[in-house]
Order: C-alpha cells, then sequence, then structure tokens
C-alpha cells in the first residue's frame, strides 16, 4: 500500500512539474532573453509592405539582433540585404533562431542612416521582412513587415 501511495504522490508530483506556468516569455524580448519572438509569419511577396506589424525603436547595436521565428514557419534561410550596395549576407539559422551577428551591427551603426533589410523565408515563401535602419544615437529601428 505504501508502494502504491508514493508512486500515486510521484506521479502527481511529475504532471504538476510538466504543466505550463501561468503568465509567458512571449513579447518583444522572449522574457529578457535578449530573442524577439516575431509575429505570426505572412507570405512574402515582390510587392513591397507599407504597413508594419511590429516596431522597435532605441535597439542596441552593441549586441547581436536575435529573432525566433513563429511555429508556423517550416525551416527557414535568412538574408541580410545591405541597402546602399545591395550585397546580400546569409544570416546564421540555429533551429527556429536567426542572428544578426554583432560584427554586422556594429559596421552598419558606424554609418548614421544606414539601411538594411533581413529576409526569413522558408519554402513555401511564408515569413519575414524585417527593416533595420540606424538612428542618429546609433541605435537601430527594427520595423517587422
Amino acid at each position: 500500500m505504501k508502494a502504491m501511495l508514493r508512486f500515486v504522490v510521484a506521479s502527481l508530483l511529475a504532471m504538476a512539474m510538466a504543466l505550463p506556468g501561468i503568465g509567458g516569455d512571449g513579447g518583444p524580448n522572449g522574457g529578457g532573453t535578449g530573442v524577439w519572438v516575431l509575429p505570426a509569419a505572412s507570405f512574402v511577396s515582390a510587392a513591397p509592405a507599407t504597413n508594419a506589424r511590429d516596431t522597435h525603436v532605441s535597439v542596441s547595436t552593441s549586441e547581436p539582433l536575435r529573432f525566433k521565428v513563429g511555429d508556423e514557419v517550416g525551416d527557414v534561410v535568412a538574408l541580410f540585404i545591405d541597402e546602399l550596395s545591395g550585397v546580400p549576407m546569409a544570416l546564421p539559422v540555429n533551429g527556429r533562431e536567426v542572428t544578426v551577428p554583432l560584427a554586422v551591427l556594429g559596421a552598419m551603426a558606424q554609418n548614421v542612416g544606414a539601411r538594411a533589410d533581413i529576409v526569413i523565408v522558408d519554402p513555401t515563401l511564408r515569413g519575414y521582412v524585417i527593416k533595420v535602419a540606424i538612428a542618429a544615437d546609433r541605435t537601430a529601428v527594427v520595423r517587422v513587415y
């Protein structure tokens, strides 16, 4: 009988530990982890979007930008495209997380007014277009379309 009682208590404790907590780590900063949780993906087309779905101002350029793509997106590829030169650069993707390296942001921050596009897509062209611009105080303005 004691063994059965211990088993029931251990099972209840295990189930309580497995339940999700109240609240969440979602939102623009993923609960302080430095990873931005992006809004739901949309189909990326050649026509430029006019209204940003999410905007962040005064983003630090002293640390890498990290974006977490939504679950509705398949395996993604990511490109960083400098607006002045038009040269694309592949960005590292680790699972559902896309990183813009510090070296890229640091170089971009040297030129106030610099602009770039980040395109994140899966094989079905579902994903994001993100526009990054450097402000006068050398922080970034990030808009998700």
